[in-house]
Order: structure tokens, then sequence, then C-alpha cells
């Protein structure tokens, strides 16, 4: 899903700009003065995490490999508005510093990765979840939408291939949703999981967005999801360390297709200079260990990014009270 540039027309990736432009404008203007300082440290923590799994490519088919994309486990812990922006985020953590993607095609990239993750796996979700009773709803659903919703994404990429004059859609149809079917079904298993030990974590996690229209998670009180936000960015660096290092590491699916001439053919793929391309750090010599610093550096720099951003939408009676407590800290 991460398309260098070169993939998609020209056309089509600024139609796709404008597109994600606005939808990424109506969702902070959803959550602006809607946050609270524990649902903040939860978007981090969310966001560090699905950076770390999007690292963990596993291999589908012959010489090729996916990743998982989390789209849809934001969307169902954050609801569909804040999890469009944790998942936009981590996608320009991803191209700025580690050029997974491209510059002109970073309209592309966002609509699949970030917009159709999060709000058709959110939407996806809420209408399964209701046709079985909970608590099996819940799990049931998440597993459902998190398949479908990674299907769609790679029939969307068919779509926006076959309007850039690459392929007829029948032609890219096979060879891009067929690893996504298997990946789809890891990654559905997985959200299950999450969302099981986050519910585990702070009993009643699943059901603090019900009051909200934005599907933001509210607590009850300030330590309702403190345990969340030691739990997932553990598991980010955890997956950092030990997994990503050890994933799958031959070409992602639509590279795969470039590198055998399937498709593509007299199109140039342009790749945009980012200070750490294809996460390799300078001065480590072991690929592995490369790895997993690259992995760790980068969900910490993913929290961080979202910690910031989410302070900008932070409630503003809490904004007073950090304040409060920092001149008190001062003044003692």
């Amino acid at each position: 899903m991460h398309s260098p540039d070169g993939f998609y027309s020209v056309g089509l990736c600024l139609a796709m700009d404008a597109i994600c432009l606005g939808v990424i404008a109506y969702c902070v203007k959803r959550v602006w003065g809607k946050l609270s300082r524990d649902t903040v440290l939860l978007a981090a923590s969310a966001g560090a995490f699905i950076f770390a799994i999007e690292l963990a490519n596993i291999s589908v088919t012959k010489g090729s490999s996916c990743h998982f994309m989390g789209g849809v486990f934001t969307a169902i812990a954050l609801g569909p508005f804040l999890g469009a922006l944790v998942a936009g985020i981590m996608h320009l953590v991803q191209f700025l510093i580690f050029q997974d993607g491209g510059l002109l095609s970073l309209g592309p990239n966002l609509f699949n990765i970030a917009i159709i993750s999060a709000f058709i796996g959110y939407y996806l979700y809420r209408s399964f979840k209701t046709l079985i009773i909970e608590p099996y709803g819940t799990y049931v659903g998440a597993f459902i939408s998190t398949w479908l919703t990674l299907l769609i994404t790679s029939i969307t990429v068919c779509i926006m291939l076959s309007i850039s004059g690459v392929d007829s859609f029948w032609a890219l149809l096979g060879p891009m949703t067929g690893p996504h079917v298997l990946i789809g079904v890891i990654e559905g298993v997985i959200t299950v999981l999450l969302l099981g030990v986050m519910e585990k974590l702070s009993p009643g996690f699943l059901c603090l967005s019900k009051g909200s229209p934005e599907g933001l998670p509210v607590g009850h009180h300030k330590s309702q999801f403190e345990k969340i936000w030691h739990f997932l960015p553990a598991l980010a660096i955890f997956v950092g360390v030990f997994v990503s290092p050890f994933a799958y590491r031959s070409l992602e699916g639509m590279e795969k297709l470039v590198m055998d001439g399937r498709f593509f053919e007299g199109q140039e793929v342009v790749f945009y200079h980012a200070p750490l391309p294809d996460y390799e750090i300078p001065g480590i010599g072991n690929e592995r260990i490369g790895d997993a610093v690259a992995g760790v550096l980068g969900a910490l720099i993913t929290f961080g990014a979202c910690l910031v951003a989410g302070k900008l939408f932070t409630r503003k009676e809490e904004k007073i009270e950090a304040g409060a407590e920092l001149r008190g800290v001062v003044n003692h």
C-alpha cells in the first residue's frame, strides 16, 4: 500500500491529495477540543504500535510479502476520526523519515492506509457487532471488518492503478487481492486478541465510545487507560526489537510486480530521498540490529508526533488545568 511516485498518474494523485486533505481537515474539526489528556496518550500509544506492527512483513506468495495495517484497530479503539488522524500521522513518519511511500502519491497512500481503514473498517465493525449478542459481537465484528477492510483496500489499489493506465482492473485484481485474503485473516486474529487484552486491562473499554458521536473513548476516571498506555508502547518496542528484524525480507506485493516486469512497463518509479531510507540506520553493520533500532525509533517518533498533534486538540479546560499544574511546580 506504500506506493512510491510513478505508480499512479499525476492527475489521480492530485485528486486524491485534495480528497485526503478535505477528509483530514474534517477529522480535525470533529475532534478539536474534544480530547482529554488520557485519550491523547491512548492515541499516541496506538500510533506507536501500528508503526511497529507494519514492519512485520510476512511471506504470502513466492518472493513476495505483505504487511499488517492496523487502521481498523485504531478506528475501533479511538473512533474513525481520531483513528484516521493517528494512522495518517504514522504514515507521514514512515514516508518522511524512512522513505516508505512517495510525495506525489501521498494522497492515494493516505486514502488506503488511513481513510478507508478507519472509516470503512469502523462502520463495518459497528454493523457486524450489532448482529451478534455481546460480548461475541464485538470480537466477531472486529475480525470480519478487519478482513473485509484489508480486501477492500487492495481492490481500491487495483481501481486506482487501472485508472492510471497501468493495466486493466481484472488483470491486477488477482495479484493484488490474493495475498491480502491471507493477511486479512492474520490481522483479524491479531485485532481480536489486542481488543481482548485491552478490555482485560481496562474493563468496559470497548463500551466507552457508545455515548460519543465521534466514537472517542471517554474514561470515567483519570487512570482508566493507564495500563493500556503502558501495554501498547511496550508491545510496540517488543515487536520492533524481536519481531520486525526477523520478518520476511522479500519485496512487498506491488514492488514484486514491478521487479517481475508483469506491470508498470515503461513507467518510471521515483523514490523520495528520506533521512533513513528503507529503515537503514547509518553506522550499524548488522541488518537485524539496524531493523530493530529503526523499528523502535520509528515507534517513538510516531508516539511523539501523535502526542504533539493531540495536545492541539485537547479540551480547553484540560489545557488550563495542565497550565495550572505547571505553574504550581514552578512556584514550588
